[in-house]
């Protein structure tokens, strides 16, 4: 199947290494405009506005046909679809380096830590090898340039903000300079800038880079920097870092209740949840159910106490009945010390997080009360070492895998 590219000069690769040479400009400039609209239908009027911007001939419907069956001929599998709306090019999310770059960029948004994220933008811009179409001049496409320039501009500034909150400020003033040089007027570009160069020890540079803005703004603009730019300003000759680095989590954590003293029976039920929660293999997931006032709860919190050597980086005890789950997953990720500001707005980025400081640790999870299936599977660690202890009053019969 072809792959093709529009993050640069337009290309077309057939077999692995094999690059289809499209000799018409009208060939070149068809594909360009059913690319960068890639699963969408084209209007008949776009293209001819197109391929012939200086107005087009009378036999423009039949040429249409036969740049388009050029195309067909040259490229081998491509599906361009007719339809009452105009023409349709359906490509599958791998065969074109643009909707590879946006989905990238989707993954580095929804990432709850900070160095996927970065990892998850850097695939994304490493889809670009130069201006849009390079080589290739298209009025009608020239929105559509613009804009796609400017989508890369945000993910750089995106990635630049998450390496920089994952402490990687070293290798950064050097992309950073070039992008201001290019774009002088991007303030949030310039705090950045100024945020790597403080860190590096460069404090009169960092400040540096604020005068030139500010110049920049009253000259070509009239205005003074924003909100932003100046907090940045104002914290680097105050000395300080503008964007806290998030901080290792302090372990172990401890949030279970006292156990109770005068505990008696039960002694069945004991063995068989800590023989369970005690197995190594995968995350071990018990759910203790009864009627209100049966001692769930109190049994968990004994079987944990007795668990404690077992988890050493710790124990969390989490209240479900009645709390919501973005509630709980924020409250759950500042105990394991991710500071306020850090904390995600989305629930499955917080859970992500979530589960990425439980990474490679052994900690037992106490979820007492749990109402919702979905919200247990939210709060389950992802990686062996960790177990965890459900109490409820119904059976929760969704959650797979679990002991009973």
């Amino acid at each position: 199947m072809a792959h093709f590219g529009v993050l640069g000069p337009l290309a077309v690769e057939g077999a692995p290494g094999h690059w289809v040479a499209l000799r018409g400009e009208r060939q070149r400039t068809l594909l360009a405009v059913l690319l960068v609209n890639a699963g969408q239908y084209v209007h008949v009027d776009v293209l001819v506005e197109a391929l012939w911007p200086g107005g087009p001939p009378k036999s423009y419907t039949s040429n249409l046909h036969t740049y388009l069956s050029r195309l067909r001929e040259r490229i081998d599998g491509l599906r361009v679809e007719h339809g009452p709306l105009g023409y349709r090019l359906r490509v599958e999310p791998g065969e074109l380096d643009l909707l590879v770059f946006r989905a990238a960029a989707a993954e580095g948004k929804r990432a709850g830590d900070a160095v996927a994220a970065a990892a998850h933008y850097r695939r994304a811009l490493a889809q670009w090898r130069g201006p849009v179409l390079a080589g290739l001049h298209v009025p009608r496409l020239d929105a559509d340039v613009a804009r796609l320039e400017s989508e890369r501009l945000a993910v750089f500034e995106d990635c630049v903000d998450a390496e920089l909150t994952a402490g990687r400020h070293g290798e950064l003033t050097g992309e950073l300079q070039a992008m201001i040089t290019e774009h002088p007027l991007r303030e949030r570009l310039a705090a950045q800038l100024m945020i790597a160069l403080h860190r590096a020890g460069r404090q009169g540079d960092a400040l540096e880079v604020y005068r030139r803005l500010r110049t920049t703004l009253i000259e070509e603009l009239g205005v003074e920097p924003g909100a932003e730019a100046r907090r940045v300003h104002a914290a680097v000759l105050r000395g300080e870092d503008p964007v806290p680095r998030l901080p290792p989590p302090v372990w172990p954590v401890c949030q279970l209740p006292p156990d109770i003293g005068d505990f008696t029976g039960r002694d069945a039920e004991l063995a068989e949840l800590t023989g369970v929660l005690g197995d190594d293999r995968g995350v071990p997931l018990a759910v203790l159910s009864g009627e209100p006032g049966a001692g769930k709860s109190t049994l968990a919190v004994r079987a944990a106490h007795r668990l404690r050597a077992r988890f050493p980086d710790g124990q969390l005890y989490v209240p479900l009945a009645g709390r919501d789950i973005g509630e709980v997953l924020a409250d759950l990720l500042r105990a394991l010390g991710v500071p306020g500001p850090a904390v995600p707005d989305d629930v499955r980025a917080r859970a992500a997080v979530f589960r990425g400081r439980l990474t490679d640790r052994r900690v037992l999870v106490v979820l007492d009360d749990a109402v919702d299936p979905g919200d247990v599977r939210a709060l389950l660690p992802g990686t062996p070492g960790c177990a965890v202890l459900v109490t409820s009053r119904r059976r929760l019969s969704g959650l797979a895998g679990a002991h009973r």
